[in-house]
């Protein structure tokens, strides 16, 4: 036989860890990070390895994006989509862990995917993924460049400890320098 209180009380635990469970992945799903985990960040490391995956792409699949300007409109190169998925996982694992907006890159990633099938289908044409990738990396700047300004007015409650103040306006700068870096190496999609 069962104790109906030694039951309501585990089936209680078991909610009550199923709504913390929740309450925990709808805070990772926040789509932001926090800006100090990522402060100490080379950017300049990480896109450098995140290059040379570029260039391992481009061997592998004989493709570099930057020569692919005598396609016509509605036309991939023989590899290109390899090359684009193996530049997707380079971007995944170089670029996205060091951002503001991870789930803005991973909609980029998507948005490429999926207009890439379209420019094969002859749906949408190389200008049109292009302009919609420039797009969405201006949204993902403008994203990043908010984070940016709310961390910079926070900052200035630190005024009346200048060490403490100095210390978050070089976090700051570093962050908006690696920003800078990560945005430049992913034009790279846009090469093409």
């Amino acid at each position: 036989m069962c104790d109906l209180g030694l039951l309501s009380f585990r089936m209680l635990r078991k909610i009550s860890f199923l709504i913390m469970l929740c309450l925990g992945l709808s805070a990772c799903a926040d789509n932001h990070r926090s800006f100090d985990n990522l402060i100490g960040v080379r950017a300049e490391d990480v896109t450098m390895k995140f290059e040379e995956k570029l260039q391992l792409c481009s061997d592998e699949y004989s493709v570099d994006p930057r020569e692919l300007t005598y396609l016509k409109s509605y036309q991939l190169s023989e590899n290109e989509h390899g090359w684009r998925e193996c530049a997707h996982d380079a971007l995944t694992d170089y670029m996205i862990p060091f951002t503001m907006a991870p789930e803005r890159y991973e909609q980029f990633i998507m948005t490429d995917l999926r207009m890439t099938d379209r420019i094969k289908k002859r749906i949408n044409s190389r200008e049109d993924r292009k302009r919609e990738l420039r797009r969405q990396l201006i949204e993902i700047r403008e994203v990043e460049d908010r984070q940016i300004r709310e961390r910079r007015e926070k900052s200035q409650a630190l005024q009346q400890d200048p060490e403490a103040y100095a210390e978050e306006i070089n976090d700051i700068q570093l962050y908006e320098k690696n920003m800078q870096y990560i945005h430049n190496a992913v034009r790279s999609f846009l090469a093409s």
